[in-house]
Formats: C-alpha cells, structure tokens, sequence
C-alpha cells in the first residue's frame, strides 16, 4: 500500500530480498538515492530539487528503517546484490545513482 505525502509517495516494494521501505517523486528519467549510515531522514530538499527533472527513489537499506535485512546480508557487496533484485523489482532498465557517505 501507497502512502502519498507532499511531493513524494511512501510505499513498501517486495524483492527477492525482502521488503524495502521506499520514498519515491517527481517525473522523468529514474535517479536511485543511497542514503548515509545513520539512515533515511525522509523526503529531504534536495530530493525534492532533483524530482523536479527525474523519478528519484530513496529506499531505506535493508535492516535500516522500516526495510527487512535478509539474514545473510553481511557485507557491502551483498548490499549491492540487494540492490540489483530491487532494481530489477522496480523494473528499471537504465537508471543513476547517488550515494551518500555510506552510500556511495
């Protein structure tokens, strides 16, 4: 279930990793958020400034928020394995990518 806030829906996206918590707005070619260590802080302006020329998508990693951590993630690598399913679950062929700090 889709929750709309202002400027960005809310909703949980099922991968062959688990459950995701993803922030999703805007309109145009799709740009993926990697969010720092300490976590998602939200729909953030700068989130906003980019969804005004792209689908942006900030999901929560897995085990951070409200997002589920598959038992054998260890690793950086196996967060980008994660990733991949997530991408694939969302459908995107072709996407960019923006890390922050952690997730860079």
């Amino acid at each position: 279930m889709a929750l709309v806030k202002e400027g960005f829906v809310e909703s949980v996206v099922a991968a062959a990793v688990g459950k995701l918590h993803l922030l999703k707005g805007g309109a145009g070619k799709p740009v993926l958020v990697l969010h720092h260590d300490v976590g998602n802080p939200g729909w953030l302006p700068f989130y906003a400034d980019l969804a005004r020329d792209f689908t942006v998508y900030v999901p929560s990693h897995p085990g951070f928020g409200k997002s589920e951590r598959p038992e054998w993630m260890r690793s950086v690598r196996d967060m980008a394995i994660a990733y991949q399913e997530f991408v694939g679950a969302l459908k995107l062929d072709a996407l960019s990518v923006v890390g922050l700090a952690f997730g860079g």
